[in-house]
């Protein structure tokens, strides 16, 4: 919270508010123990040790490897979070590193440290910001500044350039809403969005707007192939936003500039493949299942069962064929080697400022970024303004949830809603966790 404030020009504080300064941490949760009591087993194939995502599932600590990611992603935010502040706030960094050592200021302490500027009762504060010769405080809320429309402030024009929002776990099918699992980026609403975008007359350029962990990987490359076509008839700009990583990443590597601001992970070129045994689970509920098949393979995907031994090398091979053809294409896109692809790759995850370093993106930068090089690249003035289009149309709350019909996939495949209550348990702790501090930061 004090991060964000010190990109205002001043900072106040009541006489009675605390400001907590404790730095940054990295928590995760592990799930093993817990599966092991309910009789669940794991049954995960990923490339590769960099891929940390499945150890929420497998391991009951970090890996070593989980570990060192860590610590690269948290030493990159935690110099950026050291810099930002001393710049803002006008103190040198080493200070800065000083006082997280402290903790909790009071109002007076924060502001003799520098960290705030004043003192202030809201009333007090209304008095310092009024307008010479008024009689009141002038404001304008949230609501009421949103419905300024841009073009009356000249910040609209008729050149128009399409933004293509991308949001959500990847996978095939229609865009949607899951109650548990959030936004849900559906492969063939993105194709059709981008196909639009490309075919209007009246566009002149897209931006491809990321914010996903990734998912499904075929649906992933079939967005970024049509990425792909797209860029042959109109500038295309990648813009990512807090996540473009594993088949977030896919699909934006196609585009000729990829955008990203310093802090947004990218990266994670892998993948994994994983189900749940789920049969001491079952004999604990006293469910028991029968099966009548054709062909070797015929119950591949039950959860009744582990995969065989021949089952894993199956889809170890076709993993790392996949992952091959990927990081080749990452080459080839990127103008890197493959042998360099691969060493940034096997899921490691970067920020938008290491990704830039090690040429996985071209430009640091956010929305507005994009928006420039996409007038450049489409030969439009840079003091002319642009309209933007949205893609896709905004839904509403109701609609979007039922866009998607959760409950039958739920009972058609329980893995799937075992995954997805066992994440949703760990974001709830970590959020319950901060709780209390966001209180007493109040």
């Amino acid at each position: 919270h004090y991060y964000l404030a010190t990109v205002a020009d001043s900072i106040f504080m009541p006489p009675c508010g605390m400001l907590l300064f404790s730095g940054l941490a990295s928590e995760q949760v592990f799930v093993k123990n817990t599966l092991k009591k309910l009789g669940i087993k794991e049954n995960i194939i990923k490339i590769e040790k960099y891929k940390t995502a499945t150890e929420f599932f497998q391991n009951d600590r970090m890996s070593p490897e989980n570990r060192r990611m860590t610590e690269w992603l948290l030493d990159d935010q935690f110099n950026d979070f050291i810099t930002t502040i001393a710049n803002d706030r006008n103190l040198k960094p080493k200070a800065v590193k000083s006082l997280l050592n402290r903790l909790l200021f009071s109002a007076k302490d924060a502001q003799q440290a520098g960290l705030i500027d004043s003192v202030l009762y809201w009333d007090e504060l209304e008095e310092k910001l009024k307008a010479r010769g008024e009689r009141r405080f002038r404001s304008v809320n949230s609501s009421t500044y949103a419905q300024i429309k841009p073009e009356s402030v000249g910040l609209r024009g008729k050149v128009k350039i399409a933004v293509i929002h991308a949001q959500g776990a990847i996978n095939w099918g229609e865009n949607g809403f899951d109650p548990l699992f959030g936004l849900r980026m559906g492969s063939a609403t993105m194709v059709r969005l981008i196909k639009s975008a490309q075919k209007a007359k009246g566009i002149k350029a897209i931006i491809f707007r990321i914010d996903s962990p990734g998912g499904n990987g075929i649906a992933s490359d079939a967005i970024s192939h049509q990425i792909e076509i797209a860029a042959k008839k109109k500038p295309v700009i990648v813009s990512m936003c807090d996540v473009a990583a594993s088949g977030g990443y896919m699909i934006a590597y196609r585009a000729p500039v990829l955008v990203a601001n310093p802090g947004t992970y990218t990266g994670s070129i892998g993948l994994f493949s994983m189900k749940f045994n789920l049969k001491g689970f079952y004999d604990k509920l006293g469910i028991t299942k029968d099966f009548v098949t054709r062909g070797k393979h015929a119950t591949f995907y039950s959860d009744y069962r582990d995969f065989t031994p021949a089952e894993k090398q199956i889809l170890i091979r076709n993993s790392w064929d996949f992952y091959n053809t990927w990081i080749e294409n990452i080459a080839k896109f990127r103008h890197l080697r493959v042998g360099q692809v691969d060493s940034l790759a096997r899921g490691r995850v970067w920020t938008g400022r290491q990704a830039k370093q090690n040429g996985l993106i071209d430009v640091l930068g956010d929305l507005e970024t994009a928006i420039e090089i996409a007038k450049k690249k489409a030969g439009i003035s840079k003091e002319v303004p642009v309209k933007l289009v949205h893609y896709p149309r905004r839904k509403g709350f109701l609609e979007s949830l039922l866009s998607k019909n959760f409950l039958t996939i739920s009972s058609r495949h329980p893995e799937v809603l075992l995954y997805r209550l066992l994440e949703r348990l760990e974001t709830t702790m970590q959020q319950c966790q901060w709780l209390p501090w966001m209180w007493i930061s109040k």
